[in-house]
């Protein structure tokens, strides 16, 4: 269901749920990190941006050189000792085998931190057409990474999930166009307030999910708050039949954080849902307790 409303301007509509405050000033600004209480101070780590992963395989191509050139030089200086007498050769070719020997392990060490997920997954193969997102499959990937990396070093990561609000009657009274202009309303919302660290996905239909590195439940909460915020304030435009139409989008989020002893990144996603569900009855119960005082 969708509000309808007529102005000197132009024509403005509204999602039926969105607060009824939505028409007060817009924000300065997106909300941003800035304000925000509870985040984590940003610290060195093992692997702190997203480039760490390609210098770990460049590191790999380094060591994997080394250890090529200190094989074949050994091979060279044992064929050299049956020809000449060197003195000392034998030690030499010692000395490089142990070089080989530590290279040997640090390249185990590197391609075991890649399979455990240390390294992150930078570039999605797919992104959502409408968008622009990556897809379901690289959220999966890299909430199961930085679960792991929680779990190895200590900082926090949370989840929030997005539900869009009365997506299907938008479809419905505009047409699948229009909710994909909502849709991508939405993304640019969510690109512009996010941190460059954190990551930001189109799940299915209405929904998005947006993983917060080194953020703890309390800066997810008060982001997540804000964000809503700025949404119910932030109009939609699209065009219909010719017309400009401005429409106020309302959203539902629920939020996550890891947790000590939490073993997967399922029950992550899990909490966060269920976090998702219960805001969605809160929004029901909003929306029967003021359609009741209009009847």
């Amino acid at each position: 269901m969708v509000e309808q409303h007529q102005d000197g301007e132009g024509q403005r509509q509204s999602v039926a749920d969105a607060p009824s405050d939505r028409r007060g000033t817009l924000l300065e600004g997106p909300p941003g990190w800035g304000r925000a209480k509870h985040l984590m101070p940003r610290r060195m780590s093992p692997v702190v941006a997203a480039e760490k992963s390609s210098t770990e395989i460049k590191d790999l191509k380094r060591y994997l050189t080394a250890v090529t050139a200190l094989v074949v030089s050994t091979l060279l200086l044992d064929l050299i000792g049956t020809t000449k007498d060197v003195p000392n050769l034998a030690a030499v070719s010692v000395a490089i085998m142990m070089v080989v020997l530590v290279l040997c392990l640090l390249t185990v060490y590197r391609l075991r931190a890649i399979k455990e997920g240390i390294v992150r997954t930078v570039e999605p193969s797919v992104v959502d057409t409408v968008t622009g997102l990556p897809d379901e499959k690289y959220f999966w990937l890299r909430i199961k990474e930085e679960h792991k990396r929680m779990r190895r070093y200590g900082t926090p990561v949370s989840l929030a999930l997005i539900d869009v609000n009365a997506l299907a009657s938008v479809n419905q009274t505009y047409g699948e166009s229009g909710g994909d202009a909502v849709l991508a309303h939405i993304a640019r919302v969510l690109e512009s307030v996010k941190r460059a660290s954190d990551v930001a996905t189109r799940l299915h239909d209405d929904e998005f999910a947006l993983i917060l590195l080194e953020c703890d439940k309390e800066g997810a909460a008060a982001f997540a708050e804000r964000l809503e915020h700025y949404v119910t304030r932030e109009p939609a435009a699209l065009t219909v039949n010719g017309q400009e139409i401005t429409l106020w989008v309302g959203m539902c989020i629920g939020v996550a954080a890891s947790m000590e002893g939490e073993t997967s990144s399922e029950e992550l996603v899990a909490r966060a849902r269920r976090s998702l569900e219960a805001d969605k009855e809160e929004r029901n119960k909003r929306r029967e307790r003021w359609t009741g005082a209009w009847l």
